[in-house]
């Protein structure tokens, strides 16, 4: 398993605007970020923001996310805007990949002929697995493995590893429940999950949904994914409990990835 990078979808509950999250992400010490731009609109906004600031230039790696709501992907208007915007963004900045979400594609090929570098992510919408494999299998762009739809829905992650394991480039971590689509893999009590994908060298994305103003939660669940990772590494059980103490050199100050 490779770093740990925080993806903006993690404040979707905080009332603030792209540039505090970005400042939050830096004040976190995290080298890398992803953003995630989940409509039109977003992305239209984002791109206003870019033409007019220099933060973002402080991260290492950027991914973007491309907008998952809202459209489908395919020879339309709205996903030639969409292009044309990610375009843009791209010559302003140093995109690593572009994640698109496999449900929200109905034609890849106008995404293909843009030029943009693609990374293709799976979906827990029914149908969406079969969906997957068929472009995955026809196209060999890197694919963005996220753990908690994989399960959700037809549960294919033991699948989704051993067939494409040596593709993936991006892990979104993020745990559920009943209650709850998208969480902390901490709240979930879902850290084991991390064991599914020990062998895999890629980076971690922090997906899950903290509440407003919850630093310390991304720190702690940050922290607790790297021991958990440290043990699995050691050929040790994990055994790591919620104690105060566990975290007080994390919150104190958080260190580099």
């Amino acid at each position: 398993m490779g770093d740990i990078i925080l993806s903006t979808a993690a404040f979707c509950l905080w009332d603030i605007e792209p540039i505090e999250k970005l400042k939050i992400t830096k004040d976190l010490k995290f080298n890398d970020i992803q953003i995630a731009l989940s409509t039109e609109k977003m992305l239209r906004n984002f791109l206003e923001y870019l033409n007019n600031s220099l933060e973002i230039d402080s991260f290492q790696k950027i991914s973007i996310h491309a907008p998952w709501c809202g459209v489908t992907y395919g020879e339309n208007d709205k996903t030639e805007r969409i292009l044309e915007y990610l375009l843009k963004v791209s010559n302003i900045i140093n995109i690593d990949i572009i994640l698109f979400r496999v449900d929200c594609i109905r034609d890849i090929n106008p995404i293909i002929k843009s030029g943009l570098p693609i990374c293709l992510e799976n979906s827990n919408k029914k149908g969406c697995w079969r969906k997957f494999r068929s472009i995955a299998e026809k196209h060999d762009f890197p694919l963005a493995l996220n753990i908690n739809r994989a399960l959700r829905g037809d549960d294919y992650l033991d699948d989704f590893i051993a067939e494409y394991g040596s593709r993936i480039e991006r892990i979104l971590i993020s745990g559920y429940d009943s209650n709850n689509g998208r969480m902390p893999l901490l709240l979930a009590k879902q850290l084991h999950l991390l064991e599914k994908i020990k062998e895999i060298k890629a980076p971690l994305v922090l997906d899950g949904l903290f509440e407003p103003g919850d630093r310390e939660g991304i720190i702690k669940e940050r922290y607790l994914v790297k021991e958990y990772i440290k043990h699995i590494n050691d050929n040790e059980s994990p055994d790591i409990t919620m104690r105060n103490d566990l975290f007080s050199d994390a919150l104190k100050e958080p260190w580099d990835n």
